[in-house]
């Protein structure tokens, strides 16, 4: 749930997502539902509702502060509330509650936001790859609660998060994102309206996954107020390059940016003529026009350990970032090491790419296209942004 500036502040889940949420499961004859923080009830009690019509239904609520739950919202004794700090305690089932694991459905809007990361919570985050190996001193809690549910989990347990839509988009979510369409079955999301959450500006999406389901190839993405889906493909959900909610059409998946492919981009730090006055060999702006849709060589014994980050290898795309004549012309290494000057973009991507690469930015409309968007009033360059939104050929 979104959350302001004050840490008891908190806004329940709209009935409109509450409803939505509990009719994509409506057919599985669910046996069992967890909220996960469950504030006032809302994401629960559309399922405590459906419970005289259903087979037998148990429904468990857990919720730092069971106050905020709508006790008189209640139609049916199914709901056990059970009082429990999440950010530093893992729930539990009673041992009694044996049922299918595809038979339950674990539900959470969770707080949006960072905490005070402790030791315990980053080995339970690194225990189902949500997180790297660095050190932490926050923590999404967001990714706290998903790890939550995943402990709570047993292989093929229907999961269903309420998340801000950066969770899709942003690079902080990006193992959280790798481990849900590559080991937990990722199905779909649904993008709502940013005027959804009322009170706030969060922008919000449903994510719908199945424990230890295995990997899928692609996502399908859902625009709540059209209804159009595509499916996006692995590559592109991992990178979080979705297209925005009230722009989804099917012509948006086949929108390849450069960015899409996993670049990687740098650029020398030393001019000409330092780099000159050093007596090292570097490849400079005009030695790429020079050698325009080429390949240039390296030396092969060229280590550079004291500048190493900024040396081009063999299969690296190297670009003139300026230079009237210069600008955008393309070489790519191939063999040895190079240094590069402060005139130079090094690009670096996946080898089964690289070609791809090459070939479009030497074509004639990818040429057209960089010089028609280079910025700069004296002298136009290339940035790292523009690189990033170029289109690619699929």
């Amino acid at each position: 749930m979104p959350v302001d500036s004050n840490p008891n502040s908190y806004f329940p889940t709209p009935s409109a997502i509450a409803a939505t949420i509990a009719s994509v499961y409506s057919n599985l004859r669910l046996q069992h539902v967890v909220d996960l923080g469950c504030g006032a009830g809302n994401l629960v009690l559309p399922f405590d509702a459906a419970a005289s019509i259903q087979s037998p239904l148990h429904l468990t609520a857990y919720d730092i502060d069971l106050s905020r739950f709508e006790m008189d919202a209640i139609q049916h004794s199914t709901i056990d509330l059970r009082e429990l700090n999440l950010e530093k305690h893992s729930a539990t089932l009673d041992a009694g509650i044996d049922i299918p694991s595809d038979k339950t459905l674990i539900v959470s809007n969770p707080p949006f936001g960072n905490t005070k990361a402790t030791h315990r919570h980053l080995i339970s985050l690194r225990k189902h790859g949500l997180i790297g190996n660095a050190l932490r001193q926050t923590i999404r809690l967001e990714l706290l609660f998903l790890a939550r549910a995943l402990d709570l989990a047993k292989p093929r347990t229907h999961i269903c998060f309420v998340v801000p839509l950066t969770f899709l988009t942003a690079r902080q979510f990006k193992s959280a994102r790798t481990q849900l369409i590559d080991r937990h079955g990722m199905v779909s999301c649904r993008i709502y309206q940013p005027s959804e959450f009322k009170k706030t500006e969060v922008q919000v999406a449903v994510i719908h996954f199945r424990a230890q389901a295995g990997i899928r190839s692609t996502v399908t993405l859902i625009d709540d107020e059209t209804g159009n889906e595509i499916k996006v493909s692995r590559q592109r959900f991992v990178n979080g390059s979705l297209p925005h909610a009230g722009n989804i059409t099917q012509k948006d998946v086949n929108v390849i940016r450069l960015k899409d492919l996993e670049i990687e981009l740098s650029r020398g730090k030393e001019c000409a003529k330092r780099l000159s006055e050093q007596g090292v060999m570097y490849i400079h702006s005009s030695h790429i026009n020079r050698s325009h849709t080429g390949f240039v060589s390296g030396d092969p014994t060229y280590c550079g350990k004291e500048n190493a980050d900024q040396l081009a290898h063999k299969g690296d795309i190297l670009i003139s970032r300026v230079g009237t004549r210069c600008l955008g012309k393309v070489v790519m290494v191939r063999s040895g090491a190079i240094q590069i000057s402060d005139s130079v973009i090094r690009l670096r991507s996946d080898p089964a790419d690289a070609k791809k690469i090459f070939r479009q930015l030497i074509s004639e409309k990818t040429q057209a296209y960089l010089n028609k968007h280079a910025t700069g009033a004296c002298a136009k360059i290339l940035t790292y942004d523009l690189l990033k939104q170029l289109p690619i050929a699929s």
